[in-house]
């Protein structure tokens, strides 16, 4: 397909005239736009999101979901590949350095400080801290865990591949805390072991790129991070400076107990001669 095709292609069941500038995008980066979530397709084009969603649903989509996924169904998509193979690595460089800088302005521009000191005294009040992360969620997850082991805060990540999962959820103290983190293309295993937990009468709270995502409609609060990245890539800055500033809170809450514990990770480490 060229770019009159795949307009053609996604015009197909339109209601009525929907905005060029947004249907121009769209046809210039195909690959891109079938992974970005909705705020970035919104910078990109310069629009609000309430412009985004009358463009996908003039074009017969429900939701923003369904008009991704017929991107990603179409032979263009399939035929094309990504942005990247019409650049060079400088300007995907630059592109990537100009995404993070974004990330960064927004993420500490809408922080909710009073949220995150909520959360910290939530991670205190737990028996323990359960992170659910699969696909893009998996290194938030290994990484929180490492974080907060750290500090002495007893943390573990919970994997629905796992063949015991049933047996573990039936054995979690109901007084921890469940973390999930949820971010595009949400995979199924993360919403539905957030959603098992939710039954069960777990505390939840999400980390994702969206209020509207699946997981943040199954928590009791969510912290929304900024996520923009260049093609099929994903950012992790937001998300990672999350976790490192939720340790610090916890760390500034109990200064003499973060202290010993990072104490006996070094002596631990030198008994058993861990590091070079």
């Amino acid at each position: 397909m060229n770019k009159k095709d795949i307009r053609g292609y996604l015009m197909r069941n339109a209601t009525g005239p929907v905005s060029d500038r947004i249907m121009n995008y769209v046809t210039e980066h195909v690959f891109s736009v079938a992974y970005m979530n909705m705020d970035k397709l919104a910078y990109a084009t310069e629009s609000t999101t309430d412009e985004v969603n009358e463009f996908f649903r003039t074009l017969g989509f429900e939701t923003f979901f369904d008009f991704k996924a017929a991107l990603r169904e179409s032979s263009y998509f399939e035929k094309e590949g990504g942005d990247f193979q019409r650049t060079d690595i400088k300007s995907i460089a630059e592109q990537m350095m100009r995404c993070e800088m974004q990330n960064l302005t927004e993420f500490f521009g809408e922080l909710d400080y009073d949220m995150l000191d909520r959360l910290a005294q939530d991670v205190l009040a737990a028996s323990e801290v359960v992170f659910i992360g699969m696909r893009v969620g998996v290194p938030y997850a290994f990484y929180a865990v490492n974080m907060l082991n750290r500090i002495g805060i007893r943390a573990t990540r919970f994997d629905v591949r796992d063949s015991n999962y049933i047996d573990y959820i039936k054995t979690l103290d109901r007084s921890a805390l469940v973390i999930s983190f949820g971010f595009p293309r949400y995979h199924k295993a993360t919403v539905i072991s957030t959603s098992v937990m939710k039954k069960r009468g777990f505390h939840i709270v999400s980390i994702t790129d969206s209020a509207r995502s699946p997981v943040a409609l199954l928590s009791d609060y969510s912290f929304v991070v900024p996520v923009h990245s260049y093609d099929f890539a994903d950012s992790f800055t937001a998300g990672m400076l999350l976790i490192d500033l939720l340790t610090f809170r916890l760390a500034l809450l109990d200064y003499e107990g973060t202290r010993q514990s990072i104490n006996d990770y070094v002596q631990i480490s030198n008994d058993v001669d861990l590091f070079i």
